[in-house]
């Protein structure tokens, strides 16, 4: 039996690249990652929904747990992106550094607020985006943030870089097919702000777990950063522990490992209940 797996949707616009991704939808049974993804596999691949299986991806426990943090590490991390001695809530946002992940849309959002006392750091690999890479650290130039935003690179300590974080920003312009960010931070219980589209607005429960905000809209998403950033020690470690909670109710990995094993023992069992059964003369 045949088995396919829709991870993502980046280029289905043109017809081309809708054609080229056809095969993820050829399958016996189509696994989804989210509910955005299937969706848009219904309206655009045309996908009865009896073969699809929804999978969300999941968080691996084993890593991303508070127990397993190493001081160490944490040290490391704050020297590396030189973060400043003196007490300053940390906003982080990582991810590669890619036009579709929204990073100028964070930097326009600090320009509204940069009257707080915060430090941004933006962790990522600009492989391949060079040039987009250069137009923000120009665009925060231009807003007078450079005091307060860091360009990190690549971390392999990405369990220490969310401790060290007190909120963490997604600022996709484009949906995410589910965005594993958003349910690694909670799962730390880190308070998210994303664009409220894709796979964000099955992963963060508004006002609960996190804030969404209109894609585009850099003033609001600096109201919801800056009302992030002011709840009270009690109100983000409550929201925080439901975060958590949350995540290991819905999006772990061993889920996600146990419900695609169930999808391939149904194909099996279906392929054998039809195989022609022969007995001995």
């Amino acid at each position: 039996p045949f088995l396919t797996t829709f991870h993502g949707i980046y280029g289905d616009e043109s017809l081309f690249k809708r054609l080229y991704n056809k095969v993820m939808v050829k399958g016996e049974l189509v696994i989804a990652v989210s509910q955005f993804v299937q969706q848009h596999m219904i309206e655009h691949y045309k996908v009865d929904p009896a073969r699809i299986r929804l999978i969300p991806r999941g968080v691996d426990f084993s890593l991303f747990d508070e127990k397993l943090v190493g001081p160490q590490r944490v040290a490391q991390l704050i020297k590396e992106w030189r973060l400043p001695e003196e007490s300053a809530p940390i906003i982080l946002c990582p991810g590669r550094i890619s036009r579709i992940k929204g990073q100028h849309l964070l930097i326009e959002a600090l320009s509204h607020i940069k009257h707080l006392n915060f430090m941004c750091v933006i962790a990522g690999n600009a492989a391949g985006h060079e040039n987009y890479c250069e137009e923000i650290e120009e665009l925060t130039r231009s807003y007078g943030l450079e005091s307060k935003v860091r360009f990190a690179g690549n971390t392999s300590f990405m369990t220490e870089a969310y401790t060290l974080a007190q909120i963490v920003v997604v600022p996709s312009i484009k949906p995410e097919s589910f965005g594993r960010v958003a349910i690694e931070a909670q799962a730390m219980g880190k308070l998210v702000v994303a664009t409220d589209h894709g796979g964000a607005r099955e992963t963060i429960i508004p006002n609960e777990t996190g804030y969404l905000v209109p894609n585009d809209q850099p003033k609001v998403m600096a109201e919801a950063i800056q009302y992030a950033l002011g709840l009270d020690a009690e109100t983000t470690k409550a929201m925080g522990e439901f975060a958590k909670q949350y995540v290991r109710e819905h999006y772990t990995s061993q889920q996600m490992q146990d419900k695609t094993i169930a999808v391939y023992n149904e194909l099996l069992n279906k392929q054998h209940q039809i195989q022609p059964q022969f007995q001995a003369a």
